[in-house]
């Protein structure tokens, strides 16, 4: 059993300081929208699609830069909507479909944040303008055209 003490002075088994929740913002508290989740989606979709086209060096590339980006990404997301709280922007996430206009944004903001890198030619402009890059029924299509591996 672990005394209060040895909790305060940090992680008893690495030593480590326990860091604190950070205080909700609000965007959290007015949407109930989860940025830092909703950035590592959109993050993870577009490393998603760089598999399914046969480019999983340059996806293996993504995956690593996964956290970074979706820290930026859910900071990006806070500041605009903190900015823009009266205007569209924050009447759009507080709205019913408010998950999908934050996808959009963070999408759009992923494609801006590449254009500099490798990969940005690789993203479809689908995926720039905010759209999903590939839907459900192209994932079907595709793996249906592989040769089997029997």
């Amino acid at each position: 059993m672990q005394t209060t003490t040895s909790i305060q002075n940090g992680n008893p088994r690495t030593g480590k300081p326990i860091q604190p929740f950070p205080e909700e913002s609000a965007l959290v508290r007015e949407t109930c929208l989860m940025p830092c989740i909703v950035a590592d989606y959109v993050v993870c979709e577009l490393v998603r699609y760089l598999q399914i086209t046969a480019r999983s060096a340059l996806s293996g590339r993504l995956y690593a830069m996964r956290e970074g980006l979706s820290e930026s990404l859910a900071k990006r997301a806070e500041t605009c909507y903190v900015a823009n709280r009266r205007d569209r922007f924050g009447k759009l996430l507080r709205g019913r479909n408010g998950r999908d206009w934050i996808r959009t944004f963070m999408r759009h903001w992923l494609s801006a944040e590449l254009i500099d890198t490798p990969f940005f030619r690789l993203i479809p402009d689908d995926f720039k303008r905010g759209l999903e890059p590939i839907q459900d029924s192209d994932y079907l299509a595709w793996f249906k055209l592989q040769p089997s591996r029997s």
